[in-house]
């Protein structure tokens, strides 16, 4: 008999108990034990095999991991099991197999049970093909892994996958596959663009790659996108990574960092009158952006509600057309009023606007002290 089989006698048994013989002559005869049906047998030893698993699988010791390891393949590997329990069995245990060392077999097992998994079950395929893409990553298996991101995302679409392609940026990073980050970035983004400190933090990790791969011109450009997108309080931070990038880009121009230094300091005053000379950037509008990969989804957008149309502001900003997020922005702060602290947020979207639409940023803090003095 097996450890797993004593395990589950010894739960049978004290689920039973010998309570009765302490019974009075007084007391009612106890209701007859159910007999556990062959079911109740199965999903208990089933349990018991699952625990005892987990515990070598986290015990440390090599050879009692390795023995779970091979345990495991050849329980998953058994057909009349697959096709129902594998997947759920797998991923209950995904925590002790997901340790880095154990990448291979964390593969394998991935790839034995993932074909066995019913279309319909989703939840599923996506977090075992989620243990495949990772696994594949930590083994430098890069093509692989994009390759199965791609698929997953065509079906899932970006926004289910948004802490996915975080992860995979690390080891994206380590195997110098910085045109694979710098794609992942726009996932990232179109994954839920009107999440304005997400989209800063993917077109920041955008600028690092294509700095590393020296292509400047792009990372400049994408600086260009992060000043427009940023949050007000980001204002400075996103103007020094413009200022650092017209360096890269311009070794040959000495003058034009001083230029766009110059020209944010005489814009910074706020215009709070109607004769205010306003003051605009001649420097910004030279970079050119690639509004490609946000055009698509900018024609996607049809609908007229709050958070539609703070994405679509967001994309605008991002397609170098303030113009119109202004637009979209003011619309969703007409629509703000049921929806709590999304004033606010439409409202900086409209200074967002202001800012790009100037390249400067007095004109939008004069907007955003008339919004919070209430004028």
């Amino acid at each position: 008999m097996n450890r797993h089989a004593k395990t589950v006698i010894a739960l049978m048994i004290a689920a039973v108990g010998f309570s009765g013989s302490c019974l009075s002559a007084a007391d009612p005869a106890p209701a007859a034990a159910k007999a556990p049906t062959a079911a109740d047998l199965a999903r208990a030893e089933q349990a018991a095999h699952i625990k005892s698993l987990d515990e070598r699988l986290r015990s440390g010791k090599p050879e009692d991991e390795q023995q779970a390891i091979d345990e495991l393949k050849t329980w998953l590997s058994d057909d009349a099991k697959s096709a129902k329990d594998a997947p759920d069995i797998l991923l209950r245990l995904q925590t002790a197999i997901s340790n880095p060392k154990r990448a291979t077999d964390a593969l394998a097992l991935a790839q034995l049970v993932l074909p066995k998994v019913p279309e319909e079950r989703a939840d599923q395929r996506r977090e075992l093909t989620s243990m495949q893409i990772r696994s594949q990553m930590r083994l430098k298996q890069f093509d692989a892994g994009m390759a199965a991101y791609k698929k997953l995302l065509a079906v899932e679409g970006p926004g289910q996958l948004h802490q996915l392609g975080e992860d995979l940026q690390a080891y994206l990073f380590a195997g110098q596959r910085y045109h694979d980050v710098e794609d992942l970035s726009v996932q990232l983004i179109l994954a839920k663009p009107e999440d304005t400190p997400r989209v800063e933090g993917a077109l920041q990790t955008q600028i690092k790659a294509f700095n590393l791969e020296k292509r400047y011109d792009k990372a400049l450009a994408a600086s260009k996108q992060l000043l427009w997108v940023s949050t007000m309080p980001h204002t400075g931070e996103a103007l020094l990574a413009v200022a650092r990038q017209l360096a890269l880009a311009h070794p040959e121009d000495k003058d034009i960092v001083e230029k766009f230094r110059q020209e944010q300091i005489d814009g910074a005053k706020p215009t709070t009158e109607p004769t205010d000379v306003v003051r605009t950037s001649a420097v910004l509008p030279q970079i050119k952006v690639d509004a490609t990969p946000y055009e698509a989804a900018v024609k996607d957008i049809v609908d007229g509600d709050y958070d539609s149309q703070m994405r679509l502001g967001n994309l605008l900003l991002l397609t170098d057309k303030p113009k119109e997020a202004k637009v979209a922005f003011e619309t969703a702060l007409a629509l703000s009023m049921d929806k709590q602290g999304a004033a606010s947020t439409a409202a900086e979207g409209v200074a967002r606007s202001i800012r790009a639409q100037d390249g400067t940023v007095g004109r939008a803090n004069a907007f955003a002290m008339s919004v919070s003095s209430g004028k």
